[in-house]
């Protein structure tokens, strides 16, 4: 099954691009999102975990989901695994199979299926529990033969071609039978706040093409990435969008706590990088506290953009009580720079959506959630972490006022309760068997 858009980037060249807004300011504020009406159709949830299911990302096709998920074995290991769009069992998963793996922590992620039935993962290894990896690699493998996989191309190091070194791929994306789209990226671990917990950070190092029919994989460094988190490639415009934080120190040497957020864009044929939107400072009302906020996640595709938000604050007392505090969580839609609001949501237990991924033709979202979370300085940690699945409508093409983004057919439907498979094997919900859409692509 090859990748449905072919080599290198046959874009449609005549699809609406997004419009950048105005800021030239490096830590722009963009316009807030109002507090009116939302969409209160829920999502369907595609898994069920009290650990870590998490890093979604569509296959170029739109008719799978790759994601990271923890193994829940005493040596902490993560697979890698991969979803029907639709929902329903794991089509594939990674992990760790040798007889001494409990020896050690195994992490698999980025798993990315390739044309005559390969596909590519990273594979990170430490000592047990140690977050820091100690050894790394990308790999090409035949489908469901993890174990015949080969190293393309080692990590932790400084490959031909690169500027610094490559610790983790970040969201790689398909773009040939045997060609990948990466964010190389560094990971700094340690205490962001004193005597807070320990943390990874990532700090984006470059843009690179990584020609997989060679071995050593071939590599071509497209454009720098600094302190880039995460990435998106828009198929239709042809432009890389990335995530950058601002941080209040340097990383790696103790507190860093993330100040700003913005996204950029550069033309994937070449160009400079734009502004397109920035988190906005949440503000209080008088007699609140604030207690954090920050960006979780984005999403492109289809020439759209998404992204989530949080904030958490300390209602002011009333009545001789003290209210508890009250994280909010909003996912939007970013138009012309002006964004939309499509759902929000009040806990006071930390519960936050993060990462989102959007399907190629831009109907389908799939978002992260963070439950019941732990607050660490702007970074809501722990907590079950599961995915779920929005079926968007139609483009919005002229203004905020006239987008309708969700499917009608599928808002009576969504919330159905939707039983756990028996399988061992998988923590994802069964198919949904209703009127509404349940593929993207």
């Amino acid at each position: 099954m090859k990748p449905a858009w072919g080599p290198c980037f046959a874009l449609l060249a005549a699809a609406a691009a997004l419009t950048a807004c105005d800021h030239s300011d490096p830590f722009p504020t963009g316009p807030r999102p109002g507090d009116g009406s939302f969409n209160t159709v829920q999502p369907i949830q595609l898994t069920f975990s009290t650990g870590e299911d998490d890093w979604p990302s569509f296959s170029s096709d739109g008719r799978w989901i790759s994601y990271r998920f923890a193994r829940g074995s005493t040596d902490r290991d993560y697979c890698a695994g991969i979803l029907p769009a639709s929902g329903g069992q794991r089509y594939e998963e990674i992990c760790a199979w040798e007889i001494d793996q409990a020896s050690r922590t195994d992490d698999f992620r980025a798993l990315v299926l390739l044309g005559d039935d390969m596909m590519a993962f990273t594979r990170h290894r430490s000592s047990t529990g140690n977050q820091a990896p100690q050894e790394g690699g990308l790999y090409l493998a035949p489908r469901g033969r993890e174990r015949d996989g080969i190293q393309v191309l080692p990590l932790l190091a400084t490959p031909s071609g690169g500027s610094d070194t490559w610790t983790y791929l970040i969201d790689p994306v398909a773009i040939g039978d045997r060609e990948l789209l990466v964010l190389a990226a560094k990971a700094f671990i340690g205490q962001r706040v004193p005597f807070g917990p320990v943390d990874t950070v990532y700090r984006g190092v470059e843009f690179a093409r990584l020609d997989l029919s060679t071995n050593p994989a071939g590599v071509t460094v497209i454009a720098p990435a600094p302190d880039a988190v995460s990435w998106q490639l828009d198929e239709v415009s042809g432009r890389v969008y990335y995530h950058r934080r601002y941080y209040s120190g340097p990383l790696g040497g103790g507190q860093a706590v993330v100040v700003a957020d913005s996204i950029f864009r550069f033309p994937l044929a070449g160009g400079a990088a734009e502004v397109v939107w920035g988190r906005p400072t949440e503000t209080t009302a008088p007699g609140e506290l604030s207690l954090g906020q920050g960006m979780g996640g984005f999403g492109v595709g289809g020439g759209r953009l998404f992204v989530t938000i949080w904030d958490r604050r300390q209602p002011a007392p009333a009545g001789g009580q003290v209210p508890p505090p009250e994280t909010r969580t909003r996912i939007l839609e970013v138009v012309a720079g002006e964004p939309a609001l499509l759902r929000q949501e009040f806990s006071t237990a930390h519960s936050i959506w993060t990462r989102l991924s959007v399907s190629r033709n831009g109907r389908y979202l799939v978002a992260a959630r963070v439950t019941g979370g732990t607050l660490n300085a702007d970074k809501i940690q722990s907590g079950a972490r599961d995915l779920f699945l929005f079926p968007l409508g139609s483009c919005c093409t002229a203004s905020v006022a006239q987008c309708s983004p969700w499917c009608s057919a599928g808002a009576g439907t969504a919330n159905r309760s939707v039983p756990r498979p028996a399988d061992r094997r998988s923590r994802s919900a069964m198919p949904c068997r209703s009127a509404s859409p349940t593929r993207a692509g």
